[in-house]
């Protein structure tokens, strides 16, 4: 029995026969599902003790490369006389501990140390998208995906211009007769939309300028509202005033009288009108009084009324022209923040994110999280740094992942040299990998981890400042569903930036060139795409059938609004309670009162979805799309395999394990090397 099992180290290709590690009698290698899904991890919470040659080599090792550096332990068991490998992995220097007693004792841990035990460890190190070289120093494959020049589309704005007065505002005439008067205010509010000419004119008509005139520039201006309210007054020490009239007029058409004649006191004007004005259209507004003095005399412009104010307000949209930005599509984006970290030794692979012409393993078909773009917002208004270079982007893999997740519900799993990134029900595959039978001793545990009160989804940024974003519907949300004896929360507000709002103020930045720091210069902007004809362009316009948004035509990313992100969580956020039940629309900041339609391969909704309603069964256009897979409840027991099993499972960790007619997928699997058995954890399918 002392040659039935024999251990070596391996380092730096020598193979050194060694003592049993201390503490190997309790070596139990476990399997582990983690939170993405498709990461399986491998560790033993045991750690080993090595004295003798064991020490020597470990100590060498950690003096040569410290925590980095790579030994091996192999442990082979005699079985018919031939001696076969009964376990292999990597020691963990990074719980290195040297002990001294009778002897010098290197204690280690051994864990699944490899490519994927890098990702983890980079997860959250950002990485410049745009860099040609790994971490470790291997040059990278540039993609033409990245910094793609596609033309961002205008979006329609409804924006504002207003002046105003809260007192009387005097002009000083003289003279008896016919005299022009423009109308002017104290206060200029805003000007976000045109530019006021607050500016007193008097004299002749020909005198007087537009308070007016749209520019000609490469902004479309449109549906003009102009509405005022002001009282014009006039007079002075023997200065007798026959009439006041208000007129407004555009360009050199008619004029029109606006004022209704207050006798003795002057003329009030109250108006809210809709315009069709055109570039370089003038519009004038200006008094005109009849003045009888000889002398001097004062012209007033005040409230109608002491409880208001005099104003003049023109409103409209405005859509800044097409513009260019270099988009980086979101496969190869991915890939290449997965390159960068694992020096080239990994890319992407997805079905959902991956194009028929992705540059990294392409597929057959666009996938349906495929056609989106990524850019920052420095790069989207086409802003450079100090030293006139352009502006790199920087995000990690962790933030990347995670706010893909929040619009798509993925996970993802590193198979071979691929870091496969699906939708979460790509992890729990159908087919049995192993049949435990005659089970006993079943434990049945509710998770409440999987069995969610609240949901809180949507997008951590949206406009809100800049413009009003009266439409704007790319904000937060929370559901809640009708369990009561659970208060779990799931977060899964998205850190992109998706609103058009913010996308159109960000672009409108490089109009007058515009240097300074702006709050979204360092965030990234996600942006769905489609194909037209052979080339990629912008997706925009929706269906609109209730006029809930100012302008269908021009709606950005209404595929990943925050209900259709709900819908896409439901099957997973359902899992707790009963088939039939619904998401239930709790709150949300932003616009919630969109209701559109989209239309196309991969649209979610049946017919219109309303961005505050409850999400049901019947809103999926796909019937089967919304059913969970899973109960919320977590199945352990002990049962007795080989090597081979424990070997089978590594190599199929997403598979189904029978046990006494039902079915589940893995959580975790404990293996007790020695006595061959095992304490499963499953998760069962409904």
């Amino acid at each position: 029995m002392e040659n039935f099992r024999r251990y070596f180290l391996i380092y730096k290709d020598a193979e050194t026969e060694i003592k049993e590690p201390i503490g190997f009698d309790g070596f139990k290698p476990k399997l582990s599902r983690g939170e993405s899904h498709g990461t399986i991890w491998e560790y033993s919470e045991v750690t080993l003790g090595f004295c003798g040659a064991g020490y020597e080599i470990c100590k060498t090792a950690y003096l040569n490369e410290g925590i980095e550096t790579e030994v091996i332990l192999l442990v082979e068991e005699l079985f018919n006389n031939v001696w076969e490998e009964f376990y292999k992995g990597r020691l963990d220097f990074a719980q290195y501990t040297e002990t001294k007693g009778n002897s010098y004792t290197i204690h280690l841990g051994i864990a699944q140390i490899d490519i994927q035990t890098v990702i983890r460890n980079r997860l959250e190190t950002k990485v410049e998208l745009e860099s040609l070289t790994g971490f470790d120093g291997a040059a990278l494959p540039e993609y033409e995906s990245m910094k793609k020049e596609i033309y961002i589309e205008g979006k329609a704005v409804v924006t504002s211009s207003r002046l105003d007065s809260e007192k009387s505002k005097p002009a000083n005439l003289s003279g008896a007769g016919l005299r022009y008067m423009s109308i002017t205010f104290w206060n200029p509010v805003k000007e976000e939309f045109i530019e006021l000419d607050n500016s007193l004119h008097t004299g002749n008509l020909s005198d007087i300028r537009p308070i007016l005139t749209v520019p000609n520039n490469d902004i479309a201006y449109s549906n003009f509202r102009i509405k005022a309210s002001f009282f014009v007054s006039a007079g002075g020490i023997g200065a007798p005033i026959n009439s006041i009239k208000v007129f407004y007029k555009i360009n050199e058409g008619d004029p029109v009288e606006i004022s209704e004649d207050v006798p003795y006191f002057g003329a009030s004007v109250s108006f809210d009108l809709n315009f069709n004005l055109v570039a370089d259209d003038k519009f004038y507004l200006y008094a005109l009084i009849d003045s009888g003095a000889t002398g001097n005399w004062d012209a007033n412009v005040s409230p109608i009324h002491n409880t208001e104010v005099a104003f003049f307000e023109v409103s409209g949209q405005s859509k800044y022209k097409d513009t260019p930005a270099n988009l980086s599509l979101v496969h190869e984006s991915l890939s290449r923040v997965v390159e960068s970290i694992t020096n080239g030794d990994v890319t992407v692979q997805s079905d959902y994110y991956a194009r028929i012409d992705s540059e990294v393993n392409p597929i057959d078909t666009d996938g349906c999280g495929s056609l989106r773009g990524v850019v920052s917002g420095l790069n989207l208004r086409n802003g450079e740094l100090t030293d006139g270079s352009l502006p790199s982007t920087y995000i990690s893999l962790k933030d990347f992942l995670d706010s893909l997740s929040s619009i798509d519900c993925i996970g993802y799993g590193l198979q071979g040299n691929k870091l496969i990134v699906e939708p979460y029900r790509y992890f729990y595959k159908q087919d049995v990998i192993m049949s435990c039978n005659n089970v006993s001793n079943i434990e049945r545990k509710i998770d409440l981890s999987r069995s969610y009160q609240l949901f809180n989804n949507g997008y951590k940024k949206w406009e809100a400042e800049e413009y009003n974003g009266i439409d704007g519907f790319h904000g937060k949300r929370q559901y809640r569903t009708s369990l009561k004896m659970s208060d779990t929360k799931l977060e899964k507000e998205c850190s992109f930036v998706a609103d058009g709002y913010a996308i159109e103020a960000t672009r409108r930045k490089q109009i007058d060139n515009d240097t300074k720091d702006w709050r979204y210069d360092n965030d990234i902007f996600i942006i769905c795409l489609k194909r037209n004809d052979t080339s990629i362009v912008v997706d925009t316009g929706v269906s609109d059938p209730d006029k809930t948004v100012i302008d269908s035509n021009s709606i950005y990313n209404a595929s990943i609004s925050p209900a259709r992100n709900a819908m896409r969580w439901y099957s997973w956020i359902m899992q707790g309670v009963k088939l039939d039940d619904e998401l239930i629309f709790a709150g949300g900041e932003g616009y919630v009162k969109a209701k559109l339609e989209t239309s196309n391969e991969c649209t979610i909704e049946s017919s219109v979805l309303s961005e505050s309603q409850n999400i049901t069964l019947s809103q999926f256009k796909d019937l089967n799309y919304p059913y969970s897979i899973f109960k919320p409840e977590i199945i352990s027991f002990n049962y007795p395999i080989t090597r081979h099993d424990f070997t089978n499972i590594k190599s199929n960790p997403y598979g189904l394990i029978e046990f006494n007619g039902e079915l589940g997928w893995i959580k975790e699997v404990e293996f007790d090397i020695l006595k061959c058995m095992a304490k499963f954890q499953l998760i069962p399918k409904k």
